[in-house]
C-alpha cells in the first residue's frame, strides 16, 4: 500500500483498494478496480448521503458553511490543465453524474472558455489534504463563451475511486438566493458566498466579491444552492457599469452599482450538452419570437445581434446580451409590438455567421448565410 493510498483510506474510512493514484494506475489496476458503473453508482450514493446531511451554519463574521459538504469538498472539485503542462494554467472543474441507458457515468464539467484552448487531452487533479491525485481526461464537447458556456469532460472509470458527484438542481433559482461557489483561483482553493441578482434560463447574474475577488482559474467552478445541488457554473466577473445591457436590469442605478457582477451558466446547460453528446442536434434550442419558430440554435452558436425595424421607420440595433433567452426573445426587443421586421444575427463556429430575417407582416422567416 503506497503512502497516498493509505492517506486516502484514513481520510475517508474506505477500503484502501478503492483508491488509485494516477501515476501507478496501470500497475495492477485491474486487480483492484471495481466495475466502472458500479463504482460510479456507489460514488453517487455516497455523495447523496453527504448532501442529505447538509445544514447551513452562519458563524459570526464569517461566511456561511455547508456543514457536511465542505469537509469533503475536494472529492467533488478538481483543477484542469492541458495534458503534459500541469505546471501551467489551472482552471476549475467539478464532477457530476449522468444515468444513461441504465448506467451511472461520472462526468467532469467546466466553463467552455476555460478549457477550450487546452486542446482535447487534459489532466484533472483532485487536491486531497495536500496530496494530488491526477487522472488523464478528454474534453468531449464544449459550447461557446457567449452561448452554452459549459464543457463536458470525459473522465476515466477509475476516477470514481476518488471522486464524488454533485446532483444537478432542476429547480429555478429565486432572486436574492444565496449561492456557494467552490473552485480554484490561480490553482489555490477558493470559496465564495454570494447572492443571485437576476435568475434566468440562459444566465444567472450574481454579485461578485468586493474583497479578495477570485483570480484567473476560478471560471468553471461549481455554484451550489443551500442543499448542495449544482445550480450552475461560474463563468467570470466584470464591471457592471461597462456592460451595455446593464440598463435592462431591474433597479439598475449606475451611481450605486459600482461593484462587479458575475455570470453563472445554469446547470441545465450540462444536460443540453449531454443530449448533444448522445445524439447530434438533440441539444439544439428553439428560437421563438411572437409565437413563431424562428429556427434552432446549436450548442456551438449564440445570438450575436438583433436589428429591429419599426413601423415608424426607426431602426435599432442591440448587441449580444447574456439576458437574452432564445425561447423568450420578445423580451429582448423593446416595444416589440411596434416592430415590422427583425434580423437576428447568429454567430456560428467563430468564423461563420448567418441571419434569420423575420417579417411580422407576412409571418415569415428566411435564413441567409453571410
Amino acid at each position: 500500500m503506497n503512502k497516498l493510498t493509505a492517506l486516502l483510506s484514513l481520510l475517508f474510512l474506505l477500503p484502501a483498494t478503492t483508491f488509485v493514484h494516477a501515476q501507478g494506475r496501470n500497475a495492477g489496476l485491474q486487480a483492484i478496480r471495481r466495475s466502472g458503473t458500479e463504482a460510479a453508482y456507489k460514488a453517487t450514493e455516497m455523495a447523496r448521503q453527504i448532501t442529505a446531511k447538509i445544514a447551513v451554519q452562519r458563524p459570526l463574521l464569517r461566511p456561511p458553511v455547508l456543514t457536511s459538504l465542505e469537509p469533503n469538498i475536494h472529492r467533488f472539485i478538481f483543477t484542469v490543465t492541458p495534458r503534459g503542462a500541469e505546471s501551467g494554467f489551472k482552471g476549475s472543474g467539478f464532477v457530476f453524474a449522468d444515468k444513461h441507458q441504465g448506467k451511472t457515468v461520472l462526468w467532469g464539467a467546466s466553463a467552455a472558455h476555460t478549457v477550450r484552448h487546452m486542446g482535447k487531452d487534459v489532466t484533472v487533479t483532485f487536491h486531497l489534504q495536500g496530496q494530488k491525485v491526477s487522472f488523464p481526461a478528454t474534453i468531449e464537447l464544449t459550447g461557446r463563451k457567449f452561448g452554452v458556456n459549459a464543457a463536458l469532460i470525459k473522465l476515466p472509470e477509475e476516477v470514481a475511486q476518488v471522486a464524488l458527484p454533485f446532483e444537478l438542481s432542476d429547480q429555478a433559482v429565486a432572486p436574492k438566493s444565496p449561492v456557494f461557489t467552490y473552485g480554484f483561483s490561480d490553482g489555490t482553493f477558493k470559496k465564495t458566498v454570494r447572492s443571485v441578482l437576476v435568475p434566468g434560463s440562459e444566465r444567472l447574474m450574481a454579485d461578485f466579491p468586493r474583497l479578495f475577488p477570485p483570480k484567473p482559474g476560478f471560471c468553471g467552478s461549481v455554484v451550489l444552492n443551500e442543499k448542495g445541488q449544482a445550480v450552475g457554473i461560474e463563468t467570470g466577473g466584470y464591471n457592471l457599469n461597462s456592460a451595455p445591457w446593464a440598463q435592462q436590469l431591474e433597479g439598475y442605478n449606475p451611481l450605486r452599482n459600482m461593484s462587479r457582477i458575475s455570470e453563472i451558466v445554469p446547470a441545465e446547460h450540462l444536460n443540453i450538452l449531454l443530449r448533444e453528446h448522445y445524439t447530434s442536434h438533440a441539444g439544439d434550442r428553439v428560437i421563438l419570437l411572437q409565437g413563431m419558430k424562428v429556427g434552432n440554435l446549436g450548442v456551438d452558436e449564440f445570438i450575436d445581434r438583433i436589428s429591429v425595424y419599426y413601423k415608424n421607420g426607426a431602426i435599432k440595433i442591440f448587441e449580444h446580451s447574456p439576458l437574452w433567452e432564445p425561447m423568450l426573445l420578445d423580451q429582448a426587443i423593446p416595444h416589440a409590438e411596434h416592430a415590422q421586421a427583425v434580423a437576428i444575427l447568429i454567430n456560428k463556429n467563430r468564423n461563420e455567421q448567418y441571419v434569420y430575417h423575420v417579417d411580422f407582416r407576412t409571418r415569415s422567416v428566411t435564413r441567409r448565410e453571410l
